[in-house]
């Protein structure tokens, strides 16, 4: 288990080495499940920007786990080149 530095979100690790996220103020999942990185998770730390979760599992010494939504649409956008406008995005 692992909480942001801001308090606005819970991570938890399961046996299974499934990661649900939390939002601590209206106590509701956010999003789909993160799936197994490797087996049982061993340790679960955000990143000092909140930015980043990383865990550790049996199997698998250290993933990191994007969590910043700006960036990742942007990365997305950028791979896909001209295809999608932030306008797109938002529909």
């Amino acid at each position: 288990m692992a909480i942001s530095h801001d308090g606005a979100t819970l991570a938890i690790g399961t046996d299974d080495g499934s990661i649900y996220l939390w939002d601590v103020a209206s106590r509701r999942r956010i999003g789909a499940v993160v799936p197994d990185p490797g087996g049982a998770l061993m340790a679960l730390a955000f990143s000092s920007d909140d930015h980043n979760l990383y865990a550790s599992a049996a199997h698998m010494p250290l993933l990191r786990y994007e969590l910043d939504t700006r960036r990742i649409a942007t990365e997305v956008c950028r791979k896909v080149g001209d295809g999608l406008s932030a306008a797109d995005w938002r529909t």
